[in-house]
């Protein structure tokens, strides 16, 4: 697929929960290899954008496309097969498992045991915590570290797309440096992603483009720079 190719197209996007309408015909891109974000205020529908990303809700109208594919209807787990990957708000480890066990069943479809090694490896280099935490289950890790596990689980899957809803929710500031380090870094990996945030300080220090969500609508799009530097974002998201 040629980068001039969006790997995500999402056209003229319309959801809504009953008579609620949720997003009002949202159109965005990511390209491979870049990271983008979704900023707005509690409400606006970003999470809702995810949701119709990785197919937990069915749009009402609209199209979304993947590396040249229309999936607007293909079930979740095709979604991931084709090489997506997600980060829940709120991170939703398996509770009852040990750190180990939750990483490789990210590595479900990795067929190559070395593959695997390799991969829980990069975990390890993004998470050192996890490593040294590897045999504790993990419902006895702080809910930072479950943050830190949700990831890692996701990056075993050796994601084409990583798509990301808001994970800087809930955790200690030190610990939001760590994540969105991570997240740097697997940008720089190659890793294409999709952030959804309130943070839009820590955001749009990783990615290269970002749109504003505003009541279900774009009503702002540019560079990461263009967008720090305007006063309606810095107002709103920045403290300006």
């Amino acid at each position: 697929m040629s980068n001039n190719t969006p790997l995500l197209h999402i056209a003229d996007l319309v959801v809504a929960y009953g008579h609620i309408q949720a997003l009002h015909g949202v159109t965005l891109h990511v390209h491979p290899g870049e990271a983008v974000a979704i900023l707005g205020a509690n409400g606006a529908g970003k999470s809702t954008i995810v949701r119709a990303v990785v197919g937990w809700i069915a749009p009402r109208s609209g199209r979304i496309t993947y590396a040249g594919e229309d999936i607007t209807h293909l079930p979740s787990w095709e979604r991931t097969a084709r090489g997506m990957a997600v980060i829940p708000e709120g991170g939703r480890v398996f509770r009852e498992m040990t750190v180990e066990d939750n990483l490789r069943l990210g590595a479900y479809l990795e067929s190559d045991p070395r593959r695997v090694t390799e991969r829980m490896e990069l975990v390890y280099s993004l998470f050192p915590v996890l490593k040294e935490r590897r045999r504790q289950i993990a419902h006895t890790l702080s809910g930072g570290e479950q943050q830190m596990l949700a990831i890692g689980r996701a990056v075993m899957r050796t994601p084409q797309l990583l798509v990301v809803d808001e994970v800087s929710m809930g955790l200690a500031p030190v610990l939001v440096d760590t994540v969105f380090e991570a997240l740097k870094q697997l940008k720089e990996e190659g890793v294409s992603m999709l952030i959804v945030e309130q943070n839009a300080h820590e955001t749009l220090n990783v990615v290269d483009r970002g749109y504003v969500l505003e009541n279900g609508r774009i009503v702002l799009e540019g560079a990461a720079d263009e967008l720090r530097r305007d006063p309606r974002v810095q107002a709103a998201y920045l403290g300006g």
